[in-house]
């Protein structure tokens, strides 16, 4: 049974506008990789079970297969890359693709309707908060035609799901836009402006990290601090999360490989993967290798859901090979919390990733390159870290790992064995990040602010 960690919000106010019969709560997305999703459960944990409300659009199949080719496929990648940046290719991607959204969104105008008209009791307002661009656009563009023909008013919250500014995110006629920090607050801002478009009102807050994984225990440490210890026979545990659209799974493949053999102290490795044509032949072989589980699931939900069952379990995972998606923002959490890892981040795949990297250095959670060529420098020499780059280490929560596969498992075993690893868990977050693993009771407390002005 999957343990749940609930952000009790009548704790803090016990007269909520969020648990008034007539309010509802209403969360649209796409399962466009499991990103998104993640992201709408992790928002969706911080309300208490009383609370009304719905998930739509988490079963597009259509935008699951187009993700994935888009992905994999090195002439859709391309024109991907070309997209994202060449500001010319955006600005026609986005005029046409968002034209396309709002005029072609009668579906989720009856889903709503449907959704709203039927529920009892009667509701007065309606929350909706997307993570996914697309439906936020079609809402966008029935919202007031929604409001007259139900008579129930609506806000729309679009949460920008990276540290990245896409021109497609800029949803006008959203209420609020969310976005996790100043440097992209200000960059939406200027888009809005010089587009002359409606301008929502932009709220930086911290990302919505999953409050499961916020929870925060010593044992938690120490359990990691005996992992890490190269002198420990406790095994390492690493988690491998495999991303919706399942790339890079022969770099994955090999590092696991190799360091399921390793002599000098046993790593033991969790792979959470979602069944599919493209995974069979991965999860047959890794199902093979020593010291290896395959959690291999059958849907989206499930995959996230086990994911989280890992954190539940005991040894808890000290380690995460995974690529620096929306998962690489659970590097605002301590050593001391549920979800605390270390990142080890394989390459970047498409500009958001490149841009989660960009926060997560800016905000000294991993090194600069300079510190990184550095620490590369000792491992191909293989000679100790120096004192001097070892004080940095101890602010760092992940690392970016070697792109040879073989070259990336001997990474891992050399940073536990110079103890680079122990002492990146004596990390504690400066005051700029003090309140970075509260994006979720943030986020409903703004809403709950919104609600009461109505």
């Amino acid at each position: 049974m999957l343990h749940s960690l609930k952000f009790r919000y009548n704790e803090i106010m016990p007269e909520s506008p969020l648990a008034y019969s007539d309010n509802l709560i209403i969360f649209t997305t796409a399962p466009t990789g499991l990103g998104h999703l993640r992201v709408t459960k992790a928002i969706k944990d911080g309300l208490p079970d009383s609370i009304h409300s719905f998930i739509l659009g988490a079963t597009d199949k259509t935008l699951t297969y187009l993700h994935r080719l888009g992905s994999i496929n090195p002439v859709l990648r391309q024109v991907q890359y070309l997209v994202q940046y060449q500001p010319f290719a955006e600005h026609i991607f986005t005029a046409n693709y968002r034209n396309y959204l709002r005029t072609n969104a009668e579906e989720i105008f009856y889903q709503l309707e449907t959704v709203i008209s039927s529920h009892q009791p009667k509701i007065r307002n309606a929350v909706i908060v997307a993570t996914h661009f697309s439906l936020a656009h079609q809402i966008a563009a029935i919202k007031d035609e929604l409001q007259q023909k139900t008579g129930v008013r609506i806000k729309l919250f679009v949460i920008v799901t990276d540290d990245t500014f896409q021109s497609i995110w800029a949803v006008d006629g959203a209420d609020f836009l969310f976005v996790p920090s100043e440097i992209i607050k200000r960059k939406y801002s200027r888009y809005f402006t010089s587009n002359k478009l409606p301008k929502p009102t932009i709220v930086t807050n911290p990302y919505p990290v999953s409050p499961f994984l916020a929870e925060k225990e010593e044992k938690f440490l120490k359990d990691r601090k005996a992992q890490l210890d190269p002198n420990s026979t406790v095994p390492t545990h690493i988690v491998t999360p495999i991303s919706g659209a399942a790339v890079q799974l022969e770099y994955l493949q090999s590092i696991l490989q190799n360091l399921v053999t390793d002599t000098s102290k046993p790593f033991s490795v969790t792979i959470v993967c979602k069944k599919a044509p493209f995974t069979t032949s991965f999860l047959h072989i890794s199902k093979m290798l020593p010291h290896v589980t395959t959690l291999s699931c059958t849907t989206n939900e499930e995959t996230i859901r086990w994911y989280d069952e890992v954190f539940a379990k005991t040894p808890i995972p000290s380690l995460e090979i995974t690529k620096p998606s929306e998962q690489a923002f659970k590097a605002l959490l301590s050593p001391r919390q549920r979800g605390g890892i270390i990142f080890l981040f394989t390459d970047p795949v498409g500009r958001q990733e490149v841009d989660n990297i960009k926060f997560l250095t800016r905000n000294h959670l991993l090194p600069t390159s300079t510190e990184r060529s550095h620490l590369l420098s000792c491992f191909s020499s293989n000679t100790s870290v120096p004192v001097r780059l070892m004080k940095k280490v101890r602010k760092w929560r992940g690392l970016i790992l070697p792109s040879s596969p073989h070259q990336a498992a001997k990474f891992i075993t050399y940073c536990r064995r110079e103890q680079v690893f122990s002492a990146m868990l004596a990390y504690e977050p400066g005051k700029a990040l003090k309140n970075y693993d509260q994006g979720v009771p943030l986020l409903w407390q703004f809403v709950e602010k919104e609600l009461a002005k109505l």
